[in-house]
C-alpha cells in the first residue's frame, strides 16, 4: 500500500460516511444517494 492509496481511501470512507447519514435522515434509498453523488459517465 503506497501513500496516495490511502490517501484516496480516506478521502472515499469519509464521503461514504456524509452520504450515509445524508441517506439515513432522508427517505432516499442507498443507491439513488450513489447515482446523485456520482454523476453518470458517457
Amino acid at each position: 500500500m503506497n501513500l496516495e492509496f490511502l490517501y484516496l481511501l480516506g478521502i472515499f470512507s469519509f464521503a461514504y460516511l456524509k452520504l450515509d447519514s445524508r441517506l439515513k435522515s432522508g427517505s432516499s434509498s442507498f443507491a439513488s444517494g450513489i447515482f446523485k453523488a456520482v454523476p453518470p459517465i458517457g
